[in-house]
């Protein structure tokens, strides 16, 4: 069943015709974008057709309402609006088609037999996509059809008890795909997060694995700790690349056996909670470096999700920006601003190494700047050009020779270690942020690895 929404009856009775021949049955007809949107709501369409000059939107902005509530509905513009940037703002917002008017016959019959062939083929996709029918995966905004293959697997390794190792760039949102994993599991336990870099020794055991009475000064009584916590949930660690040999020990003890000693105790206890770990570290890499356990990384391999970083969904950055200028018009007390492919465009071509995090930034920041609620477009060009212009010197810089000077002796790793992070920011000019992204690490693991590296 088709939905027109067209204040020209002559359209509604034009389209119904042509639509019953090639097979959508009956057509509902609605002349004003409230009726529609009404109408799309309780029914059951196929395809709607949406005319952009209606009565009660006379600046043509019902678009976005109709592809918020069509969901996976497609919807196709047909307008008296015949300029090029019309179709393209259209197409860029989600619309399936675009057909302007005077309608002809044969262009008509043409859009009706592709989208029938579209709605044919996602009839065929849709049972395989859990993002159209696990509630799961609504935190994740995304339309990628690298993310949907994702989704697929973590439905399938989600009753598993076994550990999940989830890889991915700072900023791909990890813990969102942990959450996910968790939801799919079906598990009644809580959700328990935690960032274990720098966790190493007691610090490490007391977080998780909690303390007896007495276990050190200070310790007036007994305390669970995060593995109890999550008792028939599952614990969420994040960082475990950056642990330390020590911390790794216990955590492959614990894996292993389901078994954990209190800070300060002689009796294990045992969990069933699901262990889902995330990092950034190529762990093959920090294995063959000495700086991961290699029995505990054949531990981790059972399960494996790798997140795809923003450069390669770059198809999500129209709905992440349109997300995240909402929640800012929230934040700020505005009212939401509507689609803006002027703000999405001032963005194209850049590969945003901070992934969806550094596009939350942008948008946060552009929106703080216009003071209107609608993102400044003027602040999404000077910091793209910006980024490029440091990302232009960090390469130029990088293509220089970099000799290791060591002295006359064989460097250590923590030697190396420190004097690579210190080329990274000099390169970059003391930035660590920008250091970060040439050394594939995160900010805050230079931090503390300059603090480690230098107490040594």
């Amino acid at each position: 069943m088709l939905l027109i929404v067209d204040d020209d009856p002559v359209v509604v009775e034009l389209i119904s015709l042509y639509a019953r021949e090639a097979g959508f049955g009956p057509a509902v007809g609605a002349g004003t974008a409230a009726e529609g949107l009404t109408a799309l709501r309780n029914g059951h369409f196929r395809l709607v057709l949406l005319d952009l000059g209606l009565p009660d939107r006379p600046d043509g902005d019902a678009l976005q309402e109709f592809m918020d509530v069509a969901g996976t509905v497609p919807v196709v513009v047909v307008t008296a609006d015949d300029r090029v940037e019309t179709a393209v703002r259209c197409m860029k917002s989600g619309a399936f088609d675009f057909m302007d008017k005077p309608l002809s016959p044969a262009r008509i019959m043409s859009l009706l037999a592709h989208a029938k062939e579209n709605i044919k083929l996602r009839a065929l996709l849709e049972p395989m996509n859990p993002a159209l029918r696990s509630p799961a995966f609504s935190r994740i905004v995304t339309r990628s059809p690298l993310m949907l293959g994702l989704f697929q697997t973590i439905e399938r390794l989600g009753p598993s008890p076994l550990p999940v190792l989830v890889y991915g760039e700072s900023g791909t949102g990890k813990e969102l795909i942990a959450r996910a994993i968790h939801d799919i599991s079906g598990r009644d336990g809580s959700f328990v997060p935690v960032n274990v870099a720098g966790l190493d020794g007691a610090l490490f055991s007391d977080v998780l694995f909690g303390h007896a009475k007495g276990a050190y000064t200070g310790a007036d009584g007994a305390r669970p700790g995060l593995v109890k916590r999550a008792e028939g949930g599952t614990l969420f660690m994040d960082e475990i690349g950056d642990i330390g040999s020590e911390s790794q020990v216990k955590l492959l003890r614990f894996l292993q056996d389901g078994e954990f000693y209190p800070l300060g105790s002689d009796r294990p206890e045992r969990s069933a909670c699901r262990v889902v770990l995330a990092t950034h570290v190529d762990l093959a890499e920090a294995v063959k470096a000495g700086r991961f356990r290699a029995d505990l990384y054949y531990r981790l391999m059972i399960h494996i999700v790798t997140i795809p970083p923003l450069r390669d969904r770059k198809e999500d950055i129209p709905l992440l920006v349109d997300y995240f200028a909402r929640q800012a018009a929230e934040n700020f007390k505005r009212l939401a601003p509507p689609s803006d492919p002027a703000f999405i465009a001032a963005l194209d071509g850049y590969s945003f190494p901070g992934n969806i995090r550094e596009l939350s930034a942008v948008v946060y920041g552009a929106a703080a700047d216009s003071g209107t609620g609608r993102p400044s477009i003027a602040y999404a060009r000077e910091y793209v050009s910006r980024q490029r212009t440091t990302t232009t010197v960090e390469l130029k810089e990088s293509c220089v020779d970099y000799p290791y000077v060591t002295g006359d002796r064989f460097p250590t790793l923590d030697e190396l270690e420190l004097q690579h992070i210190r080329e990274a920011l000099r390169r970059s000019g003391g930035n660590q942020s920008a250091a970060a992204v040439l050394l594939g690490i995160s900010q805050s693991t230079i931090s503390r690895r300059l603090k480690q590296l230098s107490e040594k």
